[in-house]
């Protein structure tokens, strides 16, 4: 499948073109699907470049540069070229894992590392659909059982020095806890993108709930836990 894309122009998704080096605009949706809009123009010869690879479709890119748009082209064509792990699934550029055991958040944090990943980080709203859609089809209970799963973001207090929480206190106060700011474990960055459940955050009970659960019940939005509560997890692993 050729990729046929404008070296300087300015556009948001990148078109597939015969011929020519076709701009777009496009709208991109939550679920990853493009709408069409009027073209904005053409190229011809050295200012044309064309990528073939086996299998893609066009793949939004947000409001960039040509260049920008050919930089990010050139590490997804890289990833493309690469396979997951055994039992991981693929998005984008990361392999996905769900697994079928519980542990601690650290514990599960851990377990991860062994296979060379690490706690899911979420990013965007696409993100967030296809993990949700993966849990839901591997853990489905018709009873209506929740599942709790665990991924990498946790708290941090004003007054924590660790990079991450203490999974072995009961995390347990008589008084409110503090508040802090959360972050994603493995890359240290604050969220960019939340889906917090109604009224979450709240250190439910005066507990510090300082690690980062998604909920079946809740429709996989976001809730704070103590971190020493034992639930699945979700493991991530770039390529």
């Amino acid at each position: 499948m050729d990729y046929w894309l404008c070296r300087s122009a300015s556009l948001n998704c990148l078109i597939m073109s015969l011929l020519l080096c076709t701009v777009q605009r496009h709208i991109c949706q939550p679920t990853t699907e493009a709408e069409t809009g009027r073209s904005l123009g053409t190229c011809f010869g050295p200012d044309c470049i064309r990528y073939t690879v086996a299998g893609a479709g066009p793949q939004c890119q947000g409001v960039q540069t040509g260049e920008s748009v050919l930089r990010d082209i050139q590490e997804q064509l890289r990833c493309l070229k690469q396979d997951c792990p055994h039992s991981f699934v693929r998005f984008n550029c990361s392999c996905y894992k769900v697994v079928n055991r519980s542990a601690t958040w650290r514990d599960a944090q851990w377990d991860c590392g062994l296979m060379g990943a690490y706690l899911m980080d979420i990013t965007s709203q696409q993100e967030q659909v296809f993990i949700g859609r993966q849990a839901a089809a591997m853990y489905y209970d018709a009873g209506g059982y929740a599942y709790g799963f665990w991924i990498g973001g946790y708290e941090k207090l004003p007054a924590q020095n660790s990079s991450s929480p203490n999974a072995d206190s009961q995390n347990v106060t008589t008084t409110a806890p503090p508040i802090g700011e959360w972050k994603w474990n493995n890359s240290g960055k604050p969220f960019t993108f939340t889906n917090w459940n109604t009224d979450e955050p709240n250190n439910w009970n005066g507990s510090s709930e300082d690690c980062l659960m998604m909920l079946s019940s809740k429709g996989y939005k976001w809730n704070d836990a103590m971190c020493n509560e034992k639930h699945k997890f979700i493991c991530e692993l770039e390529l």
